[in-house]
């Protein structure tokens, strides 16, 4: 048995996770919706850098979880007909993987695939699969959420 007090789990801790995250912004610049298909365009406006990554940026899975949420929740509001968010979004559940580190912060792409949405009293429950890469890295997700 290990106990672990305060100083310990400071030093054995990520600063990225404690405070790092806060510094990663995120833009969506471009979408395009049709049918069943939403392709978009990313950037990092800002980044945390690690002092534990000699290749400098990656894109981490908070990011991407993030904007992904984000894309869900456009492609709900557009397949409405609707010009301004008026529902909230609440992911259900997600997967993501990482293939390949991305490490582009200028051009992220992403592929979403809406497999399944219907109407459940006035709520649209809806699952998607994605990618998101640059010229190397590809990270791919499994999103199930709601809006409601």
């Amino acid at each position: 048995k290990k106990i672990l007090h305060k100083d310990k789990i400071a030093r054995l801790s990520s600063d990225y996770l404690n405070e790092g995250r806060k510094q990663d912004t995120w833009e969506i610049t471009h979408v395009e919706v049709e049918g069943e298909k939403l392709t978009a365009k990313v950037r990092m406006c800002s980044f945390y850098q690690s002092p534990t990554d000699s290749s400098g940026f990656h894109l981490t899975s908070l990011s991407t979880l993030e904007f992904l949420s984000q894309l869900f929740i456009i492609y709900g509001h557009v397949l409405a007909g609707l010009d301004e968010k008026n529902q909230e979004g609440w992911m259900m559940e997600s997967s993501i993987t990482c293939v390949r580190a991305l490490r582009d912060p200028e051009n992220i792409s992403v592929e979403m695939e809406f497999e399944t949405l219907k109407k459940v009293r006035n709520r649209l429950l809806g699952t998607a699969t994605a990618k998101v890469y640059d010229d190397h890295g590809l990270f791919e997700a499994r999103i199930k959420a709601l809006l409601a």
